[in-house]
């Protein structure tokens, strides 16, 4: 009988009511020699992944699955829109991704999420446009630079002014990004060595930080490589080098631990998701479903006895949409002492619109804003607009979308922009 021995699902909060299809779940190559090895048949459509194998009348797999095997898939987007309206932890055009996985991932109700969960809500820290803080089981990003000695927090219904409420799904954020090589890769140097030295380099299979505590409260430790022996060379360093370029090529996919030492002092270090096929697909991270029979909280892909569980564990993946200033120019406004308009949000947290005028075309066009960004949806929101000269509603008006961004010389964010036809 064939069954599913795991599911990853993928979901998007730019558009929520369904699964999200605009990335594809690409296994590695040592992933499709697996499958094939394992006899394991893997189906993927309409956002989900789905790994299946037979099932014996014991209840255990047909072909037994070592623990410390690893699953790797690549996040690939669909199209290069998937960007527009999809908030990353790290630049698009870096040497960084996305590694997600069953070892770092953890609950949130009855779903377990490949992503780590957001830091909480410090009082008396700083933060900065576009951090996320975990608060009351519920996601904020920071809307604008907070100072530390700001008295302002995130509780449930707290105006919009510094943080806006994300939902309750954890996502991405930036303790989920890795270095990531497909072959080359180069390391700034903490220091300059003043004369010509020999670095030692040590490269050796990193641990996974194990998804819950022990059972002595210690989170567990397991290398995403295992078997793999650590791998010790020098390398000459002339005066005044400021980086490094070592070459993985010959090193097998997985995660790495790189450490250079001049004379007893650290130089670089840092760990590395290395694969030579990251190029060739133009990966934003890679997910790793390993097979650890000590996995608690629904992270395992068998049991104890190394039987199939009751209900095949099943993954999320939970990407948060990005945030814009909406601007609207109607159509028949003057900005003078003719029809003037106001937008109202009728929504249950409602956001806040001004009259402004910006340049354009050459000149000075009023418009009507968002005080504060706004997430873009592919689902309409409750937004109407009111004119009040002559009185007259309009209960439905375009809402942006990722097409409409514009970027801003005076944010950060950008700006959605639509010309009404009023």
């Amino acid at each position: 009988m064939l069954v599913p021995l795991f599911q990853i699902e993928v979901r998007h909060r730019y558009d929520p009511q369904r699964l999200f299809q605009g990335l594809s779940l690409v296994p590695s190559p040592e992933t499709k020699r697996i499958l094939a090895r394992l006899r394991l048949y893997l189906h993927q459509a309409d956002g989900r992944l789905c790994v299946m194998a037979r099932k014996l009348a014991s209840g255990k797999p047909l072909i037994p699955i070592e623990p410390g095997t690893a699953f790797r898939f690549h996040l690939v987007p669909a199209s290069p829109d998937f960007y527009s309206f999809t908030l990353l932890p790290f630049p698009v055009a870096s040497q960084q991704g996305l590694y997600l996985g069953n070892r770092v991932g953890h609950l949130v109700g009855s779903r377990f999420y490949l992503s780590k969960t957001p830091p909480g809500f410090e009082p008396k820290q700083a933060y900065k446009d576009r951090d996320l803080t975990w608060h009351d089981a519920k996601l904020y990003e920071c809307i604008r630079d907070r100072d530390a000695s700001e008295s302002d927090l995130p509780p449930p219904g707290a105006s919009l002014q510094t943080f806006l409420d994300r939902g309750s799904h954890p996502t991405p954020g930036p303790s989920d990004v890795l270095r990531f090589s497909s072959g080359a890769l180069v390391l700034p140097l903490s220091s300059a060595p003043n004369q010509a030295t020999t670095a030692k380099i040590e490269i050796s299979a990193a641990p996974s930080e194990m998804q819950g505590p022990s059972d002595n409260g210690q989170a567990g430790q397991a290398p995403s490589s295992p078997g793999l022996p650590p791998v010790v060379f020098d390398m000459n360093l002339e005066a005044g080098a400021e980086m490094l370029r070592l070459n993985l090529g010959n090193l097998p996919e997985g995660r790495y631990s790189v450490r250079v030492t001049a004379a007893s002092s650290s130089m670089a270090e840092t760990d590395v998701y290395n694969d030579p096929v990251l190029d060739s697909v133009r990966s934003i991270g890679v997910v790793e479903i390993i097979h650890d029979l000590n996995l608690p909280n629904g992270g395992a892909l068998l049991d104890a006895a190394g039987s199939f569980l009751v209900g095949a564990p099943t993954f999320t993946i939970a990407f948060l949409n990005t945030l814009a200033y909406w601007r609207f120019f109607p159509k028949n406004s003057d900005g003078g002492g003719g029809v003037q308009h106001e937008i109202t949000d009728t929504s249950e947290n409602p956001y806040l619109f001004e009259s402004c005028n910006v340049p354009l075309g050459g000149a000075s066009h009023p418009c009507i804003q968002s005080k504060t960004p706004i997430p873009l949806s592919a689902v309409p929101g409750e937004v109407r607009l009111k004119l009040t000269k002559p009185t007259q509603y309009f209960t439905h008006i375009p809402t942006p979308s990722f097409r409409d961004l514009k970027a801003s010389r005076t944010s950060k964010r950008p700006t959605a922009e639509v010309f009404l036809r009023l």
